[in-house]
């Protein structure tokens, strides 16, 4: 039965109640405003920004593969992104949730049922779900293609890298440009950089090295290496799997890494050596 304290309530309202429910250190009111118009800026001066790189790849007479825009499918049903992004059983359930929030096609009696079910997916990442879920109310992104996204590039980690998680280290610079690589396979590449440093932004890391290792590596992800990832336009263009081992391939491969001195994590330098960092190589300083 819906809660009487939400019945009056806009499906936005509502929402946000929840999620100040779910998560009080980290959600508050005006969440889902502020996400608004943060990514609605966000998307706009990134626009202009890819714009104003191929404008100047023109000038030069060169081709810089990191533009090359790749055609988006939008959600269409769950059939559909089962086949799209190679869904699992588990996974086709939980699309169906998921989507649902993000598409806003629920009435606020489903939507209360929904967040107060057990074994949910925010119960997962509790620090992504308040600022993830308003932005995609803003550009309507799906919800299940993000967390998807994360829930593979965690598992792909600790099966390449299981002694090297933690920040700093190889698994977790891994993870971050494989995450960031598949945002912008399923939703493109502004995306890609507004979810990944709405997330740096709002969970911010305790230290230095932390923040600019993720934001960097994020970078990687989705630019001028993406292809490499992605490999075959036609041949690979589904395969998930693949994408994750060209990933791996890469971070194996100590050529590929910035091994950054960092190591006491609370540095003023640290911003300033990331972006002397080639966007053709990673960060990692453990």
């Amino acid at each position: 039965m819906l809660n009487q304290d939400f019945q009056f309530y806009t499906r936005e309202q509502y929402l946000e109640k929840r999620l100040i429910d779910l998560f009080p250190k980290t959600a508050y009111q005006g969440v889902v405003q502020d996400a608004i118009v943060e990514s609605r800026n966000f998307e706009e001066s990134y626009n202009q920004f890819t714009e104003s790189l191929a404008r100047y790849s023109e000038l030069m007479q060169e081709v810089d593969s990191s533009l090359i825009v790749e055609s988006i499918q939008q959600y269409i049903s769950v059939e559909h992104d089962k086949d799209y992004i190679r869904l699992t059983t588990q996974e086709v359930e939980d699309l169906a949730v998921w989507d649902n929030i993000a598409l806003a096609q629920l009435n606020k009696s489903q939507m209360d049922s929904l967040f107060t079910a057990p074994n949910r997916f925010w119960t997962t990442n509790t620090l992504a779900i308040p600022i993830v879920i308003p932005i995609t109310l803003a550009v309507k992104f799906s919800v299940f293609r993000i967390f998807q996204s994360m829930t593979r590039s965690y598992q792909q980690a600790e099966f390449y890298f299981p002694n090297e998680l933690c920040s700093g280290c190889k698994g977790d610079a891994f993870r971050h440009v494989f995450m960031s690589m598949q945002l912008r396979r399923y939703l493109g590449r502004t995306a890609s950089a507004m979810i990944m440093t709405a997330y740096e932004q709002f969970n911010p890391n305790s230290r230095d090295s932390d923040k600019y290792m993720d934001l960097h590596n994020n970078r990687v992800g989705r630019g001028k290496k993406y292809w490499a990832f992605r490999g075959a336009y036609f041949r690979h263009r589904y395969d998930w799997e693949r994408w994750g081992v060209n990933a791996k391939n890469f971070i194996y491969n100590h050529k590929n890494g910035a091994d950054m001195d960092w190591e006491d994590g609370h540095l003023e330098r640290c911003k300033s050596e990331a972006d002397k960092v080639s966007s053709l190589k990673y960060i990692y300083y453990k």
